[in-house]
């Protein structure tokens, strides 16, 4: 008789359990919480996450820019699938701006050759000959800068591949600009992330 008890109650509980687990909950204006943006960003401008103003304006000085004349012919995107990025330095990218681009970003130097390969999603559509462009930053004093070149689309993801003989790893930081035609400096900042 214990046993039985003991069995009722079990699937009892169960029963109970199970109609609470299948409830769905609803948003409703009390439970709903807005992401505060604006503060994220100024949060993470405090922890060096994405650059201050000053760092932004020291970008967009010529004499911060490089040339790398160790570039390697660009591997087509298609060439890196099935590329193992688990022992690459990476970089998860924040819209800056207060939207819902992103990017990630893999870096790797490994026998003589720097590459880079990148995704990047819902980015706004450009407009009047401007484009997306990547650059790669060694951040503090001694600030430089490098221009990885514009970003492709490939469907509806936008992707970026680079190579070079260069050993760029000391480069800390990836942004993502949107370049107005013929801009030779970066210009507006839309995506930031540490390189890690």
């Amino acid at each position: 008789m214990k046993r039985i008890s003991k069995v009722i109650g079990l699937v009892g509980l169960i029963a109970v359990l199970g109609f609470g687990c299948s409830r769905v909950i609803k948003p409703t204006e009390e439970n709903k919480q807005d992401i505060d943006r604006a503060a994220i960003l100024l949060e993470a401008k405090k922890q060096g996450l994405i650059m201050d103003t000053g760092e932004i304006q020291h970008m967009q000085d010529p004499a911060v820019l490089i040339v790398d004349e160790k570039k390697l012919t660009t591997p087509d995107w298609e060439l890196l699938n099935g590329v193992d990025f688990k022992n690459w330095k990476a970089a998860a990218l924040a819209d800056v701006t207060g939207g819902t681009s992103y990017g990630l970003v893999h870096l790797n130097f490994s026998q003589g050759k720097f590459q880079v390969a990148a995704t990047f999603g819902d980015l706004p559509e450009t407009t009047n000959g401007s484009s997306y462009q990547a650059w790669l930053v060694k951040r503090g004093d001694g600030m430089k800068v490098l221009n990885l070149g514009e970003l492709n689309a490939i469907g509806k993801i936008m992707t970026l591949t680079y190579a070079s003989k260069m050993d760029l790893s000391e480069y800390d930081f990836f942004v993502v600009t949107l370049q107005t035609a013929n801009a030779t400096v970066p210009g507006e900042h839309l995506l930031e992330g540490v390189v890690r």
